[in-house]
């Protein structure tokens, strides 16, 4: 699997480079999968551009419209499913894997001054048994750039942002899609990069689960 954007366009007043700027944005996924009998083995790679110099009137981060990627776990990772608060915006947003800077995905305009995204992750979905499903993700993560996020922050920020597990899994009694049971567990590393933001490496959880009833 795999998918290419490339983002262009024009910013009359983009809120971070307080100015004009022309966009030029773009991003990157490919993953690889293959089915071993009751499991599947998978590595995947996401590049989200970043834009090095707010200053320059090209803004190079790449953002979304409203996404809600099944990418490095999805709903059950914590840098995915959690608004994560900077000041008096959002690192990212909710079900959003780009650290786009924007106070609200459903509202507001994008914003394609950022600092972009590197994601390595490795991980498995595995049938455990017929109403069963599971699945394990490890996932790497850093700024393409820091240029944008230093300003905006006032301090040096180092591109590592850090290391995540998840573990999620799907119950559906009935082999069917009428009722099911889904958790999720996440647990996040900070990196420095992160550490330099919110001044803690303390390990992060997020967790969830959803009852769904469809008649």
């Amino acid at each position: 699997t795999h998918e290419y954007f490339y983002v262009f366009g024009r910013d009359d007043d983009n809120p971070l480079a307080q100015h004009a700027v022309d966009l030029q944005a773009q991003m990157f996924f490919a993953e690889l999968s293959w089915d071993v009998d009751w499991w599947r083995p998978r590595a995947s790679f996401l590049w989200a551009s970043g834009d090095d110099d707010p200053s320059d009137g090209t803004a190079k981060g790449f953002d979304s419209i409203l996404d809600n990627s099944n990418v490095a776990g999805g709903a059950s990772s914590f840098w995915d499913r959690q608004a994560i608060r900077l000041l008096n915006t959002n690192l990212v947003q909710r079900f959003s894997p780009y650290p786009n800077l924007r106070t609200s995905k459903a509202e507001g305009e994008a914003n394609f001054v950022n600092p972009g995204l590197l994601l390595w992750s490795v991980g498995a979905d595995a049938d455990l048994t017929q109403e069963l499903r599971g699945s394990l993700n490890v996932s790497y993560l850093r700024f393409s750039e820091t240029g944008s996020l230093e300003p905006f922050v006032n301090q040096r920020i180092d591109n590592e942002i850090g290391w995540e597990i998840t573990l999620s899994a799907v119950y559906r009694p009935n082999l069917t899609n009428n009722i099911r049971v889904t958790g999720g567990l996440g647990v996040f590393f900070p990196g420095k990069g992160f550490s330099d933001l919110y001044e803690t490496s303390a390990t992060l959880y997020s967790a969830f689960l959803q009852l769904t009833l469809v008649y």
